[in-house]
């Protein structure tokens, strides 16, 4: 493998088989026709599912093993409508679901006792009025809410009791110069449909570049949160210790031994086991960069050129995907030398994802992603939007089988849309000391999730459906519309 030269600066500032899957049991709705469900999940402590219709929610709690211990049904008011979900938690004694009202600014809880099924609803908080949410999540049986002022650079993290609606309040100063005009916009500048928005990662959960690609993350365990924001040839890394009550900045520069085309160059990372994987690229060089947080030392680098007969970090073929999410005449087709893979994962926007195995090796999936909305119907096919550059006109030499919708030379931007993804990829397989190993990478449990969705309801997948890690497993929900049960089974990571 040849050796280039990566540089990396640091500035801080303290402030079952392959396919199988297993069915667990059939949940019996009271309610008719869901359009949400929600799951929280703790090991040792069950598994709560709320179920959500414009007038009620239902809530139904499992224990460890899977038997259902309670059912609630919550009738909701007119103002109860517009709440979105922060998310919940479940302990020995309670399952409850987190809402926040946008306008109002309140935030309010649905609690249900699991011992004696008493059911309560309680308003318990209201955020200043510029104070905008950014996420909620379960970390280490606490529930965590984030939330950033209005153009400031400033961070609440509230901790939410399950069992009194009280909060303890953070705040820290975030020393990244756009930390809030990172959040309120998207790679290519343009505004997040809300005001904040950011990729939240669950450790738990396992992760591909279609669900996790954004340039902006966040992650959060054994009691510190990190976001992290990249950019092509740096990442930013803030992290904010909830036990220390302490905040740090670090910019991470990352420079390419090949720069002739450095302004073609995009880097995507993402954080594993308080560990960076960091990819950098333009079209002259690949580097794959693993970095110990903790000492900000180089575990490992990685090197791949487009003149260079394989990929040779890739434990499986390079696969270009176009997909029309709820079509069937989804393309793929597998790409053979770098050089074609550096050229179609530059036409959209480079992203990483590391996942355990479950023999404790780390599977790592490279590519890109792109994804757009074009409208449908006679005489149309023009993009409306992409997450990167497109050219309605230069569809056809990206390869994808792009299917011609009416009259090429007529866009009247008008009609019913559709949403368009196309994905180049490949996974590559390592040690836990970060040493490239030879060999299949195991199928994820998500992939045989996809696959499995795929083949019993088509690419559309069911309407109502979810997913939550437990314990060495995934566990899958989706609703069977004649029956109105909720069936759940499980795959193994």
């Amino acid at each position: 493998m040849r050796k280039g030269i990566l540089l990396l600066t640091i500035v801080y500032y303290m402030t079952m088989t392959a396919n199988a899957q297993h069915e667990i049991t059939a949940l019996n709705l009271t309610i008719q026709n869901p359009k949400d469900v929600y799951s929280v999940a703790q090991a040792g402590k069950g598994l709560a599912f709320l179920f959500k219709t414009n007038k009620q929610y239902q809530t139904i709690i499992l224990s460890d093993d899977f038997n259902e211990q309670r059912t609630t049904v919550y009738k909701r008011s007119a103002n109860e409508k517009k709440e979105e979900i922060l998310g919940g938690l479940i302990d020995s004694i309670y399952a409850v679901f987190y809402f926040h009202h946008p306008k109002s600014n309140i935030l309010s809880q649905l609690k249900v006792n699991r011992i004696t099924g008493e059911q309560s609803y309680e308003k318990f908080f209201v955020l200043q009025p510029k104070e905008q949410v950014l996420k909620g999540f379960n970390m280490d049986g606490k529930f965590y809410l984030i939330t950033v002022m209005q153009y400031k650079n400033d961070v609440n993290v509230y901790t939410i009791s399950p069992h009194i609606a009280t909060l303890e309040a953070d705040m820290y100063n975030m020393q990244f110069p756009t930390f809030y005009g990172r959040l309120s916009r998207k790679s290519d500048g343009s505004e997040e449909a809300k005001p904040i928005a950011i990729d939240d990662i669950n450790p738990e959960t396992v992760n591909t570049i279609r669900t996790v690609h954004s340039d902006k993350k966040l992650y959060h365990y054994n009691g510190k949160i990190f976001f992290t924001f990249d950019d092509a040839d740096r990442t930013h890394l803030i992290e904010i210790d909830t036990y220390k009550k302490t905040s740090v900045y670090k910019k991470l520069n990352f420079t390419l031994e090949r720069t002739a085309n450095v302004s073609r160059q995009q880097g995507n990372s993402f954080i594993s086991d308080n560990t960076l994987f960091r990819i950098s690229m333009n079209p002259d060089q690949m580097n794959l960069t693993v970095l110990n947080l903790d000492t900000m030392s180089m575990l490992a680098t990685y090197n791949i050129f487009p003149e260079e007969n394989e990929v040779n970090i890739a434990n499986s073929p390079i696969i270009q995907q176009g997909i029309i999410v709820g079509f069937d005449n989804n393309d793929e087709k597998i790409i053979r030398k770098p050089s074609q893979f550096f050229k179609k994962a530059l036409g959209g926007n480079i992203a990483i994802v590391v996942n355990k195995t479950a023999n404790n090796k780390l599977a790592i999936q490279i590519g890109s992603y792109e994804e757009f909305t074009v409208y449908k119907g006679a005489g149309t096919g023009m993009p409306i939007s992409s997450g990167s550059s497109f050219s309605p006109y230069s569809t056809a030499s990206l390869g994808y089988g792009y299917p011609a919708f009416g009259y090429s030379s007529y866009f009247p931007n008008s009609g019913p849309t559709m949403t368009r993804i196309n994905l180049v990829h490949f996974e590559s397989l390592f040690d836990n000391n970060f040493i490239h190993l030879e060999g299949n990478v195991p199928k994820s449990a998500m992939q045989k999730i996809t696959d499995f969705k795929e083949d019993k309801f088509g690419p559309a997948g069911p309407e109502v459906n979810n997913t939550i890690a437990y314990k060495q497993n995934v566990v899958l929900g989706y609703l069977n519309k004649r029956t109105n049960k909720f069936q759940l089974l499980e795959f193994k990571k």
